[in-house]
């Protein structure tokens, strides 16, 4: 009897663990996971120390990557197609990036539980829209 409800026991374990994966995986690649990378980013940035523990350097390197990996992506994009995301500046730095993403995401906190992509988009989208001439 006791072996039987060990195995149910470890069975329940084993089943609840890949959903509570899941959604940790769902909240890191949502728009709040990227808020809390690029707010790390900002604080290490704006931080007169110099010292940040291992995870704020991942945190704030993940952020980086991300943005910036947006960025090019959105230059490539750009360079093969007729429509653009978004227009940024010529000459723009991550760091403003980061800034404007946060200040979105600050102004519509409903989106905080999408990917992500999107509310990066969304968020260049606002700052930086592709006006077109006539």
């Amino acid at each position: 009897m006791k072996l039987f409800h060990c195995t149910v026991t470890l069975a329940l374990l084993l089943t609840q663990a890949p959903a509570q994966a899941q959604t940790e995986v769902e909240i890191l690649n949502s728009v709040s996971g990227l808020v809390s990378e690029c707010k790390t980013y900002i604080q290490s940035a704006d931080s007169k120390a110099g010292e940040t523990s291992p995870e704020s350097a991942l945190n704030a390197g993940l952020c980086m990557g991300y943005i910036s990996g947006y960025a090019e992506m959105n230059s490539i994009h750009s360079g093969y197609s007729k429509t653009k995301m978004y227009c940024p500046p010529s000459i723009i730095q991550y760091d403003n990036l980061i800034r404007v993403f946060l200040a979105w995401a600050e102004k519509h906190p409903e989106s905080l539980s999408k990917p992500r992509y999107i509310g990066l988009t969304l968020a260049m989208r606002d700052a930086y829209p592709c006006i077109k001439k006539s």
